[in-house]
């Protein structure tokens, strides 16, 4: 493991369910189901698409891994600066180390207007 050093860290927005963390964690994990309509007719679900369903969160890789020989060099990560637009939808910012990281994240956009 090494000791991570940012001068500088930047962050515009967080959003919905993101995470920004400063440190050793030991597991991260994050999931985000979304589901986003817009409509202006009074019916919206019609007999093509009888129903929206989003799968539920599952892990996409379960596997156990071996501890790795790792020689550093370095004791440190040196960083002087970091600057972030946005974490959105689960997204995650981490400075320093995760033993075990997991993410997930399903969106589902439907737009019907009504025609002009």
């Amino acid at each position: 493991m090494r000791v991570s050093i940012v001068d500088h860290f930047s962050v515009s927005t967080i959003l919905f369910g993101s995470t920004v963390e400063i440190g050793d964690v030991r597991y991260l994990n994050t999931s985000s189901t979304v589901l986003a309509l817009q409509q202006k007719s009074e019916l919206f679900i019609d007999e093509k698409r009888p129903g929206i369903r989003l799968p539920p969160p599952a892990p996409i890789c379960r596997k156990e891994l071996n501890e790795p020989y790792t020689l550093n060099l370095q004791p440190c990560i040196h960083v002087g600066c970091i600057s972030v637009l946005a974490f959105s939808v689960s997204g995650v910012g981490l400075i320093g180390s995760a033993q075990q990281a997991t993410g997930y994240s399903t969106i589902k956009h439907i737009r019907k207007l009504a025609g002009r």
